[in-house]
């Protein structure tokens, strides 16, 4: 069969695993539904990304009136579209049964496969950094108005997405300074048609940044601080080598898979190594080398998905210069492979939700928002409109409720600057925590709170052992009623129980769960749960 025809197949068996393999999760993943929250407020940036990613959560939520279809078949859109690009990419470099191969073998890269099921930015890049990249491609060697003003679009997309995506940007900009080719776009104007339309995109989002003082730089300077400073040879060796270790375990099948086409090949077929076409080194190698480097001299610490839009183009890359010819037995035995690795990551998904106790994959969302409204309405005979502090928590009853309470997260206004605190107060708020602490800096972000009441909230998989996980919540009296529940209170209703028959079922098994009837009850510590 022609490639195009075997990646159009390859893609919808894809499409079709990955949207199913979750499925056995009680819920969907916290990022998932964090940006499904962020969306609804249709911000121009969140307290920790800008706001593209949240915007696409909550279209597609409208569109398919279903959270956890929503967010599975839009991470699996996302990845598509990363597959379509990279294989386009690869056929300017490669012949076609080559650039097939390129591709599908990311399928043994968990950020294409297994982590693909959450939902986030990272998901969101596998799309727009990969579209960004064929862009910059063909805009330079086609030009054209329209082909720079796409490319302004993607590298808006790129940066909305996500603000370290702008590391492909610069490297972008390295291939524009540092190569023949790229200098001569400086003297052609739609390389400043490119940079206008992308500047005039972010503007929305860049006045946001500055009217609320940059406040997600905030969040992303706590992600690589630690509260004791390691040594210099940690920080500045130690850490960016495990990074770089991080992407080839990431990338682990993947490279298993280049090393068995090189193999079973032969040694006719393999003809010398071919130096890399500067392109492919600026776009598919040194976004990925910047990131190291900014660790290594910087002395930060990188989160491993950190990698994940920047190891797209590496089987292109590595193809290209392994110089193999692919026929049509290798390609077969290439295509095989590829459908090999879908079934073991898809079979690894599967049986660490079954298998493996989880706080979160195995967390019974619906019931658990169900009986937190129940809670609620019993306590004032009001609807529940806002929800505030633990981002898992909060969102959960967002996602999962029909009334759709809006979330103040971690309890703090400048996280969540849509918020009327004093429309907040008036109606008062469900309050939630996994931990003591937590909920104390709550407590002294907003008046009022009450003490909390401590849940142990018993959860398991299906095969897995039991978890315990604690739940400390309160209620936020709304104005002109009582003090709210707290662990104190004499008349706590007997309603959270964590002996859940019902949270540990697949999607779909819990019917009517804002029904009080059918959520179970909830026992509080004080009755000695």
């Amino acid at each position: 069969s022609h490639p195009t025809v075997i990646l159009a197949v390859f893609l919808a068996v894809h499409f079709a695993v990955w949207v199913l393999a979750p499925m056995v999760r009680p819920n969907i993943p916290m990022d998932s539904v964090e940006a499904i929250v962020w969306g609804s407020e249709w911000s121009f940036g969140t307290n920790k990304h800008p706001f593209l990613g949240g915007w696409l959560a909550e279209i597609s939520y409208g569109v398919f009136q279903n959270p956890d279809l929503s967010v599975y078949i839009l991470s699996q859109l996302c990845v598509l579209l990363g597959f379509i690009y990279i294989y386009k990419t690869g056929r300017l470099f490669l012949p076609t049964s080559a650039a097939l191969l390129g591709t599908l073998f990311l399928e043994g890269t968990i950020y294409y496969s297994a982590c693909s099921i959450e939902y986030n930015v990272n998901v969101l890049s596998l799309a727009v950094v990969p579209m960004m990249v064929y862009c910059f491609y063909t805009a330079m060697e086609k030009d054209g108005f329209g082909r720079w003003c796409t490319l302004g679009v993607l590298m808006a997309a790129a940066l909305m997405a996500k603000y370290t995506n702008g590391i492909v940007l610069i490297a972008m900009g390295l291939y524009l300074i540092g190569t023949k080719h790229g200098r001569g776009q400086f003297k052609k104007p739609g390389l400043y048609v490119a940079g206008t339309v992308c500047l005039a995109a972010c503007l929305p989002h860049i006045w946001w940044l500055v009217r609320h003082d940059f406040y997600p730089f905030v969040y992303l300077t706590s992600r690589t601080a630690l509260d004791t400073p390691p040594s210099f040879f940690i920080s500045h060796f130690v850490w960016p080598v495990k990074f770089a270790a991080a992407q080839l375990v990431a990338m682990a099948l993947t490279l298993g898979a280049l090393l068995f086409l090189y193999v079973k090949a032969g040694a006719h077929k393999r003809p010398e190594f071919k130096k890399l076409p500067p392109f492919l080194f600026f776009t598919g190698i040194l976004p990925l080398i910047i990131w190291i480097l900014i660790s290594a001299v910087a002395g930060i610490k990188l989160k491993s998905m950190w990698g994940f839009a920047f190891v797209s183009l590496i089987p292109v890359c590595m193809l290209y210069m392994m110089n193999l010819t692919v026929n049509e037995h290798l390609k077969k035995a290439g295509v095989w492979l590829a459908y090999a690795m879908m079934a073991v990551m898809a079979a690894a998904c599967i049986g660490t939700s079954l298998c493996h106790t989880s706080g979160r994959a195995n967390f019974p969302g619906r019931v658990f928002a169900a009986q937190m409204k129940t809670l609620w309405q019993e306590k004032y005979q009001t609807p529940l409109k806002y929800t505030g502090g633990d981002i898992w928590f909060t969102s959960l009853l967002y996602v999962y409720l029909q009334d759709k309470p809006r979330v103040l997260i971690q309890m703090n206004p400048l996280a969540a600057p849509w918020i009327d605190m004093d429309d907040l107060q008036k109606h008062g708020a469900v309050v939630m925590a996994d931990n003591m602490e937590e909920y104390r800096a709550f407590q002294s972000r907003v008046a009022g709170v009450p003490d909390p009441t401590i849940v142990p909230y018993r959860i398991k998989s299906k095969f897995g052992k039991e978890k315990t996980v604690m739940i400390h919540y309160g209620f936020l009296p709304p104005k002109g009623v009582g003090g709210g529940l707290s662990a104190s209170s004499e008349k706590l209703p007997e309603k959270l129980s964590p002996e859940n028959k019902q949270a540990n079922k697949p999607i779909g098994a819990v019917r009517d769960t804002e029904n009080p009837q059918t959520a179970p009850a909830i026992k509080t510590q004080k009755e000695g749960v």
